[in-house]
């Protein structure tokens, strides 16, 4: 934690089924040494043994968790890639739903944000197809309902948003229904697509220059709402 009176809360992908707070931790590091903020990442339950809704439950308790301890919500922005960017998503309309203040942004790297619509193809070569995942994650759900498909929710009052995907995977098109969705409700929206990119290709901002200067953007983002 660095004497920063910022936070930021991130929230680890693997398809709700796998992965750990540590994952993050390369980008988290170098995000906080250079825009000088707190960082927090957040375990949550695990599909199959735990399904929808219990991963948003648990990421929006962490949330609730931070305002107890006194971080402010404007002091607080939500980020999160795969999986955990589709819960960043979630935190504002369950705040809303609440009556718990939103965060000040949120940072939202190849999400799911229409579960709706079947995607053929996989996320990444060797994992499972979008549509497979939701058959482990929300087995018997609509998935219409918002927590599944953010970008089906009521995005009025919703705080800023910057969202990134790669141009060579499926989960392209989610990025663009939320943009879409998102600034017809008045929405600040920042979409940055990579051309012939990966899924979540910014976490490897130190691999090659494409990930770096989407690093880059997602830095420059946060210190416009930081500051």
């Amino acid at each position: 934690r660095s004497s920063s009176n910022k936070l930021l809360y991130y929230i680890h992908g693997g398809g709700f089924t796998l992965g750990s707070s540590g994952i993050p931790l390369p980008f988290l590091l170098e995000l906080s040494h250079i825009l000088e903020v707190t960082c927090f990442s957040a375990d949550y339950r695990l599909a199959p043994e735990y399904t929808f809704p219990s991963a948003p439950e648990d990421v929006f308790a962490g949330y609730r968790s931070l305002l107890k301890q006194g971080w402010n919500s404007e002091q607080i922005i939500v980020c999160g890639e795969s999986a955990g960017a589709t819960l960043a998503l979630d935190i504002p309309l369950m705040a809303k739903r609440e009556g718990v203040p939103i965060p000040r942004a949120i940072v939202a790297m190849s999400p799911v944000t229409d579960a709706t619509c079947s995607s053929e193809g996989t996320v990444l070569d060797g994992l499972d197809s979008s549509d497979q995942v939701m058959e482990v994650y929300a087995p018997g759900h609509d998935r219409a309902d918002p927590l599944i498909s953010p970008a089906l929710g009521d995005l009025k009052g919703y705080p800023p948003v910057f969202l990134s995907a790669g141009g060579a995977e499926i989960l392209m098109r989610d990025a663009i229904v939320f943009a879409e969705r998102a600034s017809h409700a008045g929405v600040d929206v920042h979409l940055h697509v990579g051309k012939d990119m990966i899924h979540t290709y910014p976490l490897d901002f130190w691999d090659y220059p494409e990930a770096m200067m989407a690093f880059e953007e997602i830095e420059l983002f946060l210190r416009q709402q930081l500051h």
